[in-house]
């Protein structure tokens, strides 16, 4: 948001989340047709996948094209489509490798998760800002991050979700 808000300003703020809205039900539909097509780790791995990519092709553009605005509202726009979807597509990974009664009583740990890692991401970027050189730098750390996710999933995958949804 601080990159859009500098480049924008505070007052474009409402657009830029209704476009966020409007790609998040666009792509939502797309994702849901191919992911019936492809097992549920392959759509897992190319979804992650093609955030790592997206974001590294954002994050070169913002320091190849210093100033562009268009940049920064791609990068928003993005940013809070992938943070929907990404999160939808780790509630059905869930559904995969538990049963209801599971999903039950574990919804509360498994929401906390995220909460939990804001409040890390939070108190640690301050830490992380010390040793990165500006605030672009943020979304690479953000596309290692997502890189990371792939590479657990492949574990979580292997070790927890059914065969049958391979």
């Amino acid at each position: 948001e601080s990159l859009f808000i500098q480049a924008w300003g505070i007052d474009q703020l409402p657009f830029a989340f209704l476009a966020a809205a409007v790609t998040v039900l666009g792509s939502g539909v797309a994702l849901t047709r191919i992911g019936q097509r492809l097992s549920l780790p392959v759509f897992f791995r190319w979804v992650y996948g093609g955030a790592v990519v997206s974001t590294g092709v954002l994050t070169a553009l913002l320091y190849l094209t210093p100033g562009h605005r268009g940049v920064s509202a791609a990068l928003f726009i993005f940013a809070y489509t992938a943070l929907v979807l990404l999160k939808n597509l780790l509630l059905q990974v869930a559904e995969e490798m538990f049963d209801l009664r599971q999903l039950k009583r574990l919804f509360a740990v498994v929401s906390s998760g995220a909460v939990l890692g804001m409040a890390v991401g939070g108190f640690g970027l301050n830490a992380l800002l010390l040793i990165l050189p500006d605030t672009r730098a943020l979304v690479g750390v953000w596309a290692l991050a997502l890189a990371a996710v792939i590479a657990l999933s492949t574990t979580v995958f292997k070790r927890y979700v059914r065969p049958e949804n391979m």
